[in-house]
């Protein structure tokens, strides 16, 4: 794709709407998001579950007293071995 060159006393809104100027930006995004995620992966994932309902043995019995149940689960998850991995990707997303 040639493009033409520019002349002097344009506006920047015409740069911006060039394909080759607006591929790069979103290029740049790209990367920037890359980054991102792979910093993300140095950190531990943090998952809260919380569920509450009913439980009776005979269905006529289910809505009465006493039959409420509740769960809560927290869970903490870090990679162990995987941290020379996000290192590689994250020095890689940067270059």
């Amino acid at each position: 794709m040639q493009l033409k060159d520019v002349e002097a006393g344009l506006t920047s809104d015409i740069l911006l709407r060039r394909p080759d100027i607006l591929m790069a930006e979103h290029q740049l995004l790209s990367a920037n998001a890359n980054i991102g995620a792979a910093r993300a992966a140095f950190f531990p994932r943090i998952t809260l579950t919380l569920g509450a309902g009913a439980m009776s043995a005979a269905l006529g019995d289910l809505f009465g007293s006493g039959t409420g149940t509740w769960t809560f689960v927290p869970q903490i998850t870090q990679a162990i071995y995987g941290r020379r991995l996000a290192k590689g990707q994250s020095q890689g997303c940067k270059s």
